[in-house]
């Protein structure tokens, strides 16, 4: 299933090999693993056997921005099944109480809050073919611990938490243990909401982005019906990058690896696009060719390239209390991760160089690191006007200053 808008280049016999809706590598009717907790959170409630429960699990991480969007969800219902003493929401992360703790601090969760920093349960139920986990992911596990629904949080609603917990038959998000028809998926897209779309919608261009596919390439123009945040993976040395909601100047920003103030485009490119590329088809030995993306982009939206200098007003981005700033560094060698929801925006195992770059695509000003520290932090910074953002900083021990700079940018116009 993809959604009917503007496609301008996507391999639908490549679509067609894979279902959509597959967040876990388990199956739908198959008894459950188990479930593996290193740590209660919040909320832990006196009986901590799950065993006999019906059981909402759902994977997230503090890095993770669709994550946190769909914690208000998660939170009404388990606040309408609050009195049912036979379902239990597990919101599971395998990350650290401590940083989990300081999310905690910022975002409220209703749901019992658990961690598995063995990883067991994440590599059992959610662990990709390229060793990635997919999250956020929705599993419903019944009291004969069969696994009996597998989704996107976006996706569960009452309709299927009713019949989930009255073990009537459930329509599946995800097609693990059916292949549905091409007029099964028309009927389903009649009855989805523009959440439920976009979960489905997303579950294929991520399916083939995660495959062994060597190419294929989708484009288009982000369906403005559908409500869903932005979101990207990509992985540019190995060919891969897959975005969400992406207007061109951000796109243009990673593609060239320049922050995105740094990208000049004619007013009238305000429109957000769906991106994937994916091309296994080089020499390991000297690396993907990034310019071919960049080509393939520029191309599409007929644009050709200039370096000019420009006066831009900025903020020097300064250290203010090394030990609070200290409180929040990463030395765990993790990947590096930045999200957004409606609330908040985070970057976790950032550089203060890669905040400061990436700043401007949430709050619209330019931010230039002079710190000279190259270690890596975690933040989550709640949304608001240039003054919140500073008040934000200050309490991880960093503050702004504002001046003026040249800056070389690159200006991007019509070809013709």
């Amino acid at each position: 299933m993809l959604m009917n808008t503007k496609i301008s280049v996507l391999s639908l016999i490549l679509l067609s090999l894979f279902s959509f809706g597959q967040y876990s590598n388990i199956k739908v009717g198959e008894k459950s693993p188990g479930i593996h907790v290193t740590d209660y959170i919040l909320n832990a409630p006196k009986d901590k056997n799950f065993s006999n429960k019906y059981k909402v699990v759902e994977f997230w991480a503090t890095w993770c921005g669709p994550c946190l969007a769909a914690v208000p969800h998660l939170n009404e219902l388990q606040s309408k099944y609050k009195n049912n003493p036979k379902l239990v929401f597990l919101s599971i992360t395998d990350e650290s109480p401590e940083k989990v703790k300081k999310t905690l601090s910022k975002i409220k969760f209703e749901t019992v809050v658990i961690a598995d920093q063995s990883k067991k349960t994440h590599k059992t139920f959610i662990q990709q073919p390229d060793n990635n986990y997919s999250v956020p992911s929705t599993i419903l596990i019944d009291n004969q611990n069969i696994v009996r629904w597998v989704g996107n949080p976006s996706m569960l609603n009452k309709d299927v938490l009713d019949k989930f917990i009255s073990d009537q038959p459930m329509e599946n998000a995800s097609a693990t243990t059916s292949k549905k028809t091409e007029e099964t998926q028309k009927a389903t897209e009649k009855k989805a909401g523009p959440e439920e779309m976009f979960g489905l919608y997303y579950a294929d261009i991520q399916k083939v982005y995660e495959s062994n596919v060597n190419y294929a390439i989708h484009f288009m123009e982000s369906d403005p019906n559908l409500k869903y945040n932005m979101a990207s993976y990509y992985d540019l040395s190995n060919g891969k990058l897959m975005l969400f909601k992406w207007d061109a100047k951000s796109i243009l920003s990673i593609l060239n690896n320049i922050p995105s103030y740094k990208i000049i485009l004619p007013d009238n490119f305000n429109k957000n696009y769906d991106f994937l590329y994916k091309d296994m088809n080089f020499n390991e030995a000297e690396g993907y060719d990034i310019n071919k993306i960049k080509t393939f982009f520029t191309s599409r939206l007929n644009l050709k390239e200039e370096k000019v200098s420009v006066d831009k007003e900025v903020y020097i981005l300064k250290i203010l209390n090394e030990n609070k700033l200290k409180e929040n560094e990463n030395n765990k060698g993790e990947l590096s991760h930045a999200g957004s929801s409606k609330e908040f925006v985070n970057f976790d195992n950032y550089s203060l160089k890669g905040v400061a770059n990436s700043i401007y695509n949430q709050y619209k000003i330019i931010v230039l690191d002079e710190t000279n520290n190259t270690k890596k932090y975690n933040f989550l910074f709640k949304r608001g006007n240039i003054e919140d953002l500073i008040k934000e900083l200050n309490n991880y021990g960093l503050t702004l200053e504002k001046t003026n700079r040249k800056i070389d940018c690159l200006s991007y116009e019509k070809a013709n």
